[in-house]
């Protein structure tokens, strides 16, 4: 994957020694999700992600784990790059029924951008990034999952052009059903 850059900061694929940056990246994900949704999230008693979880991502030929690097304009500062969001996509295939068309599509697993560096263009950069490279592997469309509390990122996701394509309901099972 070719890196895109910006006068601030490199979008490039995850590597291993970024494991202990990737890890702040993760958390604030995860603690959105355990701040809204805590009957489906908790904190986990070891990091937000394994060394093996990622590993294995970064391995994967259908997965995309991409970071945004942030440098200081500063020259007397260049060891200052920072991780400051991520990416993690996948090449999806619809299933082979006769109903279905075949289509190949890229799926926005997860991604996010530390909040004091948002609205930087950090996060459309790494969708982008994901467009590219789904688009190199034969995908025709980007999905991806947002729960309804987070209407930040519906908001950013709609200003991208995304449109909601269906509606995933839930309802709790009492014993009196």
């Amino acid at each position: 994957m070719p890196e895109r850059t910006s006068a601030d900061f490199v979008v490039r694929p995850a590597r291993l020694e970024d494991y202990d940056a990737i890890q702040p990246l993760a958390e604030q994900m995860d603690f959105l999700h355990r701040e809204h949704l805590p009957d489906r999230f908790r904190r986990p008693d070891g990091p937000p992600r394994s060394p093996e979880y990622i590993a294995a991502l970064i391995a994967e030929e259908d997965t995309l784990l991409a970071v945004a690097e942030w440098h200081s304009l500063d020259p007397q500062a260049a060891s200052d790059a920072r991780l400051v969001g991520i990416v993690n996509a996948g090449l999806t295939q619809t299933p082979d029924v006769p109903v279905k068309v075949r289509r190949v599509f890229v799926k926005i697993r997860g991604i996010v951008v530390l909040p004091e560096m948002r609205r930087c263009g950090i996060g459309r950069a790494l969708v982008r990034e994901a467009l590219h490279w789904g688009r190199e592997r034969g995908a025709v469309e980007v999905q991806l999952s947002v729960y309804d509390y987070n209407q930040g990122a519906i908001g950013f996701f709609r200003a991208l052009g995304f449109a909601p394509l269906s509606h995933r309901l839930y309802r709790p099972l009492e014993a009196a059903d």
